[in-house]
C-alpha cells in the first residue's frame, strides 16, 4: 500500500495545513505493516501539474491533519483512482503513519474546500447528508 502525506517541508515532515498547497509530498509504501520505503517529492503544482491530479492512481491513502484542507477537485480526483482519505491527529509525518498503521486514523467523508480563502473552505466537516 502507497501512503501519501502533505508536509510543509520534507526536511522537517510537519504536516501541511493544506493538502494543495503542501510544500512536498512524502510517499510511504506499508508492507504487512512495515514501512519498506519512503521517499519525499516537491509539490508538483509548481511544475503546473494539482497535486490530486498527480498522485491520482499513484496512491492508496491520504493521511490529512485533523484540523486541514483540501480542495474537492483534488478529493474527486483521487477519489476516483481508489485512493482512501483519512485525518489523523498528528504533528508529522512520522506521528501520523504510526497512528494510521495503528488504527488511530477517521476516514475522510466530506467534500473538501470549494474555493480560496477560510470562508470557503470547510476544514473536514463532515456532510452527513
Amino acid at each position: 500500500m502507497k501512503v501519501l502525506i502533505p508536509v510543509e517541508d520534507c526536511s522537517t515532515k510537519r504536516l501541511s495545513t493544506h493538502f494543495g498547497r503542501a510544500g512536498g509530498f512524502i510517499v510511504m509504501d506499508v508492507q504487512n505493516n512495515d514501512i519498506v520505503m519512503v521517499k519525499c517529492i516537491g509539490n508538483p503544482r509548481e511544475h503546473g501539474v494539482p497535486a490530486g491530479q498527480y498522485f491520482a492512481g499513484l496512491v492508496d491513502a491520504v493521511l490529512l491533519p485533523e484540523q486541514g484542507g483540501i480542495g474537492f477537485k483534488a478529493l474527486d480526483f483521487l477519489r476516483r483512482n481508489n485512493a482512501k482519505i483519512f485525518t489523523v491527529k498528528a504533528l508529522d509525518a512520522d506521528e501520523a503513519i504510526r497512528k494510521f498503521l495503528n488504527g488511530e486514523a477517521t476516514e475522510f467523508i466530506g467534500q473538501g474546500c470549494r474555493g480560496s480563502g477560510a470562508e470557503n473552505c470547510h476544514h473536514y466537516r463532515v456532510d452527513q447528508s
